[in-house]
């Protein structure tokens, strides 16, 4: 995999060509890709980033709402999640 100094974590950006006031580029310090990720099928496709500098929460920098591990999220629930990259429903 990649070294961590190819990587930057664009924040508060809604068009990766166009940055804005309010969009920030953070280093990474370290990532940890899910253990059954696969390149040919992107099966595991995730990863958890440590950043290298804390990252300051303005209106258009929120941090996501993470249930506690004793939470039971019910099946047949709609959510919403964001982001870039390759898409399935499933």
């Amino acid at each position: 995999f990649r070294s961590v100094d190819k990587f930057k974590i664009l924040i508060g950006y809604y068009n990766l060509t166009q940055p804005t006031s309010n969009s920030v580029v953070v280093l990474v310090k370290s990532y940890t890709i899910h253990p059954s990720y696969s390149s040919d099928t992107n099966f595991g496709d995730i990863a958890v980033v440590e950043l290298k500098h804390p990252v300051n929460f303005t209106n258009y920098i929120q941090p996501i709402c993470v249930p506690s591990s004793n939470e039971t999220f019910p099946g047949g629930k709609m959510c919403w999640v964001t982001g870039w990259g390759d898409i399935q429903s499933g």
